[in-house]
């Protein structure tokens, strides 16, 4: 932060525990750019990507475009607890993570088939409405095997879109959260299912 220039190419030595974790001693090169944001923060943006195929308007739109991504990560790391694996062996690692991502897709897929209810009711409000991912994933989860070995499987999906579409949170266009400068660690659940 204290270099004056906006976009430059630096050198990173990757610390003592860093070196370890990654088995990588050599210091790497890494482009430093600095995005000015609307609240007047500046951030910055380390990446690979090189000057001449990647401009700093570039840099910051795609830094503008990896919310979603952001998003899904903290919904399958805290929320579906992808880190705590019940299993020791690669295969069964493998069968919860893919099972993990198939209750992320389904969370979507209900939410997106609550999307008819949920614009019914937001026709006379204010603020838009989406589904409440949370809720949705505990009504889901609940249901799961019902939905898998019951033969009502219409009735269920039904059932569980009237749930989705009663728990809504609003979408505010432009809201933003200051951030917290703080030591405590982000994780949220550390303990084993």
């Amino acid at each position: 932060m204290a270099d004056s220039r906006i976009d430059f190419t630096a050198e990173w030595i990757p610390s003592k525990k860093e070196q370890k974790n990654s088995k990588r001693e050599n210091p790497i090169q890494v482009r430093i750019t600095k995005a000015v944001l609307e609240t007047g923060e500046t951030e910055l943006l380390v990446s690979n990507l090189e000057e001449s195929k990647f401009s700093t308007e570039d840099l910051v739109t795609l830094y503008g475009m990896r919310w979603g991504v952001e998003e899904g990560i903290k919904n399958l790391k805290p929320r579906i607890k992808v880190e705590q694996f019940g299993c020791r062996k690669p295969v069964g690692i493998y069968q919860e993570f893919y099972a993990h991502i198939l209750a992320m897709n389904m969370v979507a897929l209900t939410g997106m088939a609550a999307g008819k209810e949920i614009k019914k009711k937001n026709a006379k409000r204010k603020l838009t409405y989406k589904y409440n991912w949370k809720n949705t994933f505990l009504h889901l989860r609940a249901k799961i095997v019902k939905l898998f070995i019951r033969e009502c499987v219409v009735k269920i999906l039904d059932n569980l879109i009237i749930k989705v579409a009663l728990n809504l949170v609003a979408v505010k266009k432009g809201r933003k959260f200051p951030r917290k400068d703080t030591d405590e660690p982000t994780r949220v659940n550390q303990y084993y299912k």
